[in-house]
């Protein structure tokens, strides 16, 4: 696909001088697109032919480098659509939630409950509404009053996951 974007944009510059602010979104363009196989293939067909001419390149050299690089990458042109098919297939998300027993239920939603406590209690006024780095039950001071971007990050999700169990 690129190469053939490539392409289109030196003929339009440098021949055509016409459709030169063409453009699709890439929501319009993904909402468009066909996803099967085939589609890949008619789409990047460039990258297909030159790599056919690659494997025929390599084998009318006699040079040994070069022609194992040419086949490495003429092989890769030749299987791209195949990957970009299979890197673009939709991945249907499961709730893993729903598949627990009761018990599990219960057990993963106490650790959260107990877990969200410890942010509702330690992120105050005191600590600058900011998470503190680490709790320690057997020092005078229990909490240090430090953070960083993992334990604000840690906020952000517990945050969310409180919402959304409605703890």
């Amino acid at each position: 696909m690129s190469i053939s974007a490539g392409m289109k944009s030196i003929y339009r510059m440098t021949i055509s001088k016409r459709n030169l602010l063409e453009w699709t979104t890439s929501e319009e363009a993904e909402i468009s697109a066909k996803k099967d196989l085939i589609s890949y293939y008619k789409s990047m067909y460039i990258n297909v032919i030159l790599g056919v001419l690659g494997l025929i390149l390599v084998f009318l050299n006699k040079q040994e480098l070069i022609s194992i690089f040419v086949f490495i990458i003429s092989i890769l042109w030749i299987i791209a659509p195949i990957v970009m098919y299979c890197i673009s297939k939709e991945i249907k998300e499961r709730n893993m939630f729903d598949e627990l027993n009761e018990r599990d239920k219960r057990y993963i939603l106490e650790i959260g409950k107990r877990t969200w406590n410890f942010f509702k209690e330690n992120i105050n006024e005191k600590s600058n509404f900011l998470p503190p780095d680490n709790y320690q039950e057997n020092r005078k001071e229990k909490l240090a009053l430090r953070t960083s971007p993992t334990n604000i990050g840690l906020r952000i999700t517990f945050c969310n996951i409180g919402l959304r169990f409605r703890i």
